[in-house]
């Protein structure tokens, strides 16, 4: 299991580094199922598809994995990770209500200390929340 892991991280700083993000999403996403012991479980390879389909712009891709419930996670990285990347695919597909959802988990997950992930997923949140409600939220 480590190797796939460790293969598809390898893939897919390969296919960032030749700017062809596009070609790493359909192998991610059969590898993030096969890994998942099920539905319910975050792999460490949802963040990497994610960010994936969001450079490659393939937000409907996204979504397939964005739509199944999470109550299994490993690292708490992944989790903000997966949230922040979920919320920015929504805003690409202009669903703003869901990226608010997902935007909303990252800044009140419970964290030890504050983190870069966290900062940015509050700024599209105030930015998501004035183009979703007209009005500043604090």
């Amino acid at each position: 299991m480590f190797a796939v892991i460790s293969v598809c991280k390898r893939l897919k700083d390969q296919v960032m580094q030749l700017q062809l993000p596009i070609q790493g999403v359909a192998p991610l996403r059969t590898a993030v199922r096969k890994l998942q012991s099920s539905s319910e479980h975050l792999t460490s390879l949802h963040s990497d598809f994610l960010l994936l389909c969001l450079l490659s712009k393939c937000y409907k891709t996204g979504l397939s994995i964005l739509e199944e419930d999470i109550y299994e996670v490993d690292q708490p990285k992944e989790l903000f990770l997966y949230c922040y990347y979920g919320g920015m695919i929504n805003i690409g597909l202009k669903r703003f209500r869901k990226a608010l959802e997902f935007l909303h988990n990252v800044v009140t997950a419970p964290m030890t200390n504050l983190n870069a992930i966290a900062i940015e997923a509050y700024k599209k949140y105030i930015l998501v929340s004035l183009i979703h409600n007209g009005q500043r939220i604090f």
